[in-house]
């Protein structure tokens, strides 16, 4: 039996963000015969107690959770000032938590830790190795270009040297835990290349993926006059994104034509508008997505690949966004994702979806094609444990 301690820097349920949608079925899926998984979560002040009770029902053995430092207190500000680290080692890099690491390493006798995002990963390294355990990193993105990309876009003056001190700090981070794990992992090709570059190892790659069997596909039957956007309105790409697309797109659009926003503080981002209807969490995602002619993805910064794609191209839902949001997914612009280059270019694809139900038709089956072949979590959930069965028989 290989022992696997799984380590998420939020906890894993209720789906309502990426990070914990890829932890949540990496786990759900990578759980076989001969391999058990313990998980240990850091948590914030709004944890329910009670959904560890949905990691159980997957097949967690040991669940442990620690709440985690909040980010605008005074005393985690001014730690940060002092301490050379950047804001997110000060939030997450904890001597106590660390000791409840290694009690769960001992006390179960593990063979691998995962730390699922580089937010987890500062506790890689030489104390760990000498518990005979390997110590896997999976990044979601690097962070340090993600915020980089963020640096680059920000017209405020006053911002950018404060950006640019936390990005020297997090890059040295990212590339020491990068160096010092045994295996790292990544969501996509390019991103495994760019580690392995910094690492001098092989870094694997463990794609994004979808419930194909839960989001199946369904052709359009009417027009909604409805488009959709669905993200976590903590993650900054997603908040530049429906600022900029409301301020360019919108406008443009008939007024007939509703945007239906859906995400983690969307009312802090959003205001109230005639044409926008604003929701925090959506009891029935699928519904939201049946109830669209499109979904619009309006991104232009941040790695890896998004949940939100994936989940509308299973669906028989048109995408349209920028074509080097896709890159990561191998689609095609015209093939399985309808690809735009400026705002017009959004407005114009969009007055389409919601005057042709036809419209988009071969893309969505190509879309839907694509997924079942490259991103269902089955798969994707095997490939993690044939990954840490390598690393197992390496380390015996």
């Amino acid at each position: 039996m290989i022992k696997v301690l799984f380590v998420t820097y939020d906890f894993p349920f209720p789906l309502n963000s990426g990070g914990k949608n890829r932890a949540y079925h990496l786990m759900k899926y990578a759980v076989f015969e001969d391999i058990s998984v313990d998980l240990l979560s850091f948590v914030r002040e709004e944890f329910d107690p009670q959904h560890v009770n949905e990691m159980k029902e997957i097949g967690i053995k040991r669940v442990k959770v620690f709440k985690r430092k909040k980010v605008n207190s005074l005393f985690t500000l001014a730690k940060n000032f002092i301490s050379g680290d950047s804001i997110f080692k000060t939030l997450y890099y904890d001597d106590d938590f660390f000791n409840l690491l290694k009690e769960m390493v001992v006390e179960g006798d593990i063979d691998i830790v995962h730390f699922e995002s580089s937010y987890t990963g500062y506790y890689i390294g030489k104390d760990l190795k000498k518990l005979n355990v390997k110590q896997v990193l999976g990044t979601e993105n690097i962070e340090y270009l993600l915020y980089e990309e963020f640096k680059n876009r920000t017209k405020n003056p006053l911002k950018k040297p404060i950006i640019s001190y936390q990005i020297s700090r997090l890059k040295k981070e990212e590339e020491k835990m990068m160096r010092d794990s045994d295996l790292t992992i990544a969501v996509t090709s390019e991103e495994a290349s760019l580690i392995s570059a910094v690492s001098g190892k092989e870094c694997r790659v463990v794609e994004n993926a979808v419930d194909i069997k839960r989001f199946e596909f369904k052709k359009r039957s009417e027009i909604k006059n409805n488009i959709l956007f669905v993200g976590n309105f903590l993650y900054v790409p997603n908040i530049e994104a429906i600022k900029l697309f409301i301020k360019e797109v919108l406008p443009l659009l008939n007024k007939e034509t509703t945007l239906t926003v859906i995400g983690k503080n969307v009312y802090k981002v959003v205001t109230n508008l005639d044409q926008v209807i604003t929701k925090e969490f959506a009891e029935d995602i699928i519904e939201e997505y049946r109830n669209a002619d499109a979904l619009v993805f309006p991104v232009k910064i941040g790695g890896g690949t998004n949940f939100k794609l994936l989940e509308a191209m299973a669906l028989g839902l048109p995408v349209i966004a920028y074509p080097d949001r896709l890159k990561s997914l191998r689609a095609e612009s015209g093939k399985e994702f309808i690809g735009v280059l400026t705002g017009k270019d959004f407005a114009d694809e969009i007055i389409k979806v919601t005057t042709d139900k036809m419209y988009g038709k071969d893309i969505t089956e190509n879309a839907r094609k694509l997924v079942e072949d490259n991103y269902s979590w089955e798969k994707v959930g095997g490939k993690l444990a044939r990954i840490w069965k390598g690393l197992y028989e390496r380390k015996n």
